[in-house]
């Protein structure tokens, strides 16, 4: 099953888009195999698990939802003004081939616009 993959230009440098991912997103710290919960806009509690960790260039995390698990490839590399961001979903489980059909404009059109706006702000700093 493939990938659900989107990807930007910012002119931040790699290690300035590692530290936006972690201040942002892991505010408590983050290593391989660590744990955690976040609660949605929604009131709905998310658990997430940080699965792999190359700084300034990988950052893996799987979402676990109802029905499926989220796995998230965040990869940051160096581009000739700055970097260009990549960010993958892939759908897992039993459920994933039924539940992918029906989410995955969704699921790319929120990677479009969150990535613009993480770049936006990047290039603002």
């Amino acid at each position: 099953m493939g990938n659900i993959e989107e990807r930007v230009k910012t002119f931040a440098k790699p290690n300035v888009v590692f530290k936006a991912w972690a201040d942002k997103y892991l505010q408590q710290g983050f290593e391989e195999n660590q744990k955690g919960y976040v609660v949605n806009e929604r009131k709905k509690g998310i658990k997430f698990k940080i699965e792999d960790i190359k700084k300034n260039h990988t950052l893996t995390v799987v979402w676990f939802a109802h029905f499926v698990k989220l796995k998230f490839y965040h990869i940051v590399e160096q581009d000739i003004n700055g970097s260009l961001i990549t960010c993958k979903v892939q759908l897992k489980g039993f459920f994933a081939v039924l539940i992918k059909p029906l989410i995955a404009k969704k699921i790319r059109k929120n990677l479009q616009v969150s990535l613009k706006q993480f770049a936006r702000d990047l290039n603002l700093r």
